[in-house]
């Protein structure tokens, strides 16, 4: 499975397994972590790519008990 690197800041980032990239502009609920929108693809850092896709991301809200929920059901590591 896809492992990718969701940039919310300049040094910090969340690194998930999804089925399938996400698109431009999705939003992924990622854990307890939150739900964040896919704002544009990461620029590689020094360190280089941590992942097979690293994107830069925005918090979009705290995840609710629904969000967990409809994930747990999907699969955690599946997008709707």
């Amino acid at each position: 499975m896809p492992y990718y690197s969701f940039w919310y800041s300049d040094h910090d980032s969340i690194d998930w397994t999804f089925d399938r990239a996400p698109t431009l502009g999705e939003e992924v609920v990622l854990g307890y972590r939150g739900v964040y929108r896919i704002v544009s693809p990461h620029a590689h850092t020094q360190r280089g790519a941590r992942g097979d896709a690293e994107y830069t991301c925005e918090l979009v809200r705290e995840s609710t008990a629904e969000d967990i929920q409809a994930m747990y059901k999907r699969g955690i590591n599946r997008l709707p």
